[in-house]
């Protein structure tokens, strides 16, 4: 970051033992991308709040709670994490504290369903930066090509349009609610 000073993204190459497969055994390599605001979030973390340890793991358990001690967290924690910001949030909404015409977080949405709708609202961006009409956009087309790989789906391979495809099914719906306001 400090040597690209107005660069606001930045790539990150994730090696496959690192990513999530469906056996555990690590899956396919692939590009991340992170905003200029996370990195920064991530290095005041690293400098100023992650406890000492010789671990090689970023995110590690409080030491000073008397468990863990600078241990790497579970694969459970950023779930169990995300389950207690998710009842906050809804409790906000309830009590009117969040702007209404924002999206409304349920009891049900998973932090899957937010990756959902990430993938759902950079399509209908690329789209309209595009000038494309959202039924017209093909598979092989920049815009779906640009949301595999904001999703970090393969675009080489032959099951990455399914994939993907499956992120972007509710731009309809989408609409839909824009036009009612």
């Amino acid at each position: 970051m400090a040597e690209n000073p107005n660069k606001e993204e930045f790539e990150y190459y994730l090696q496959g033992k690192f990513s999530k497969s469906k056996r555990f055994s690590g899956g396919e390599s692939r590009m991340l991308y992170f905003h200029r605001g996370l990195l920064e979030r991530f290095k005041e973390y690293f400098d100023r709040e992650r406890p000492q340890s010789k671990k090689q793991t970023f995110f590690l358990n409080d030491p000073y709670n008397g468990k863990g001690r600078g241990s790497p967290i579970s694969q459970a924690r950023p779930g169990k994490v995300f389950k207690e910001v998710r009842t906050k949030v809804i409790e906000m909404q309830k009590k009117s504290l969040l702007n209404p015409e924002d999206q409304r977080l349920e009891h049900d949405h998973t932090g899957h369903v937010l990756r959902h709708s990430f993938g759902t609202d950079k399509f209908y961006q690329f789209a309209e930066d595009a000038n494309i009409r959202i039924d017209d956009v093909t598979t092989t087309s920049g815009v779906y090509l640009a949301v595999a790989v904001f999703l970090g789906h393969s675009v080489n391979d032959r099951s990455a349009p399914q994939t993907t495809k499956q992120y972007i099914r509710s731009c309809h719906i989408m609409l839909q609610f824009q036009r009612a306001d």
